[in-house]
């Protein structure tokens, strides 16, 4: 016997389902985000009580494996970039500040109010370390941590290059890549995963 359609909210059963093949994840924080695939989103709208329920597939992983493809981009951080992860660290903005070694709260404000945060790689670098460490403190050794064994593997094999990567830099003054974008797709076995797109 098929299950029927219910209102999460009041279980009425007068709902109509959509499940849209793209659907624009404006709700995370990020304005770049486009989730594509079908089974990925399900809208149930209800005609009882008027609410609007969006469920995603494995979000939680979801929101965990975009804040590791934020990590993995090349500098050019944007400032709502920093407020997604500062949000997945489950921080606030006093926090994330002594975190960054930064003397007031207001810094970190304003950084996220900016398109562009830092004005060179060699600020960013200073910054992106303590958040490549706080992405293992506050969500890989979490129990929360729902993070596949190939996204750990990715992270520690990043967090290798990007300190050679940042010694260079900051002994050579060696210039900063590009910004690339990012997809996050459903892969098989229902898995989210960061893909780099090409600058």
């Amino acid at each position: 016997m098929a299950t029927r359609n219910r209102c999460p909210l009041c279980g009425s059963t007068k709902v109509r389902v959509e499940s849209p093949t793209r659907y624009p994840y404006e709700h995370c924080g990020l304005s770049d985000v486009v989730l594509q695939g079908p089974g990925v989103v399900r809208i149930t709208h209800c005609e009882k009580c008027g609410n609007v329920t969006t469920q995603i597939r494995g979000e939680q992983q979801l929101l965990q494996v975009m804040g590791l493809g934020l990590l993995l981009r090349p500098p050019g951080m944007r400032g709502e970039e920093l407020r997604f992860l500062r949000t997945l660290y489950g921080m606030t903005q006093a926090a994330l500040a002594t975190a960054l070694g930064l003397p007031r709260r207001e810094t970190v404000a304003e950084w996220e109010a900016r398109d562009r945060i830092f004005a060179n790689v060699r600020e960013e670098i200073a910054a992106r370390l303590p958040l490549l460490h706080l992405f293992r403190s506050r969500i890989l050794e979490s129990d929360h941590c729902v993070l596949l064994d190939s996204h750990v593997q990715a992270y520690e094999k990043f967090v290798e290059s990007f300190v050679d990567y940042a010694g260079r830099v900051l002994e050579q003054g060696e210039p900063a890549p590009h910004p690339a974008g990012f997809e996050v797709r459903l892969k098989q076995r229902r898995r989210w995963s960061p893909e780099l797109l090409p600058s």
